[in-house]
């Protein structure tokens, strides 16, 4: 669970997202915006 999303948000957007490769740019960039749709909701990610 992500507790706050508003600091995971100002974390994840000083990332330089140009640096990083293709795929983890693509996951970056969704998982800012997922943050963004949903700043005042309980968020769970779970990757195996």
């Amino acid at each position: 669970m992500i507790p706050d999303n508003k600091k995971t948000l100002e974390q994840f957007e000083t990332i330089d997202i140009k640096v990083l490769d293709n795929v983890t740019q693509e996951i970056m960039m969704k998982l800012i915006k997922l943050l963004k749709d949903n700043l005042d909701s309980e968020i769970f990610i779970e990757y195996s």
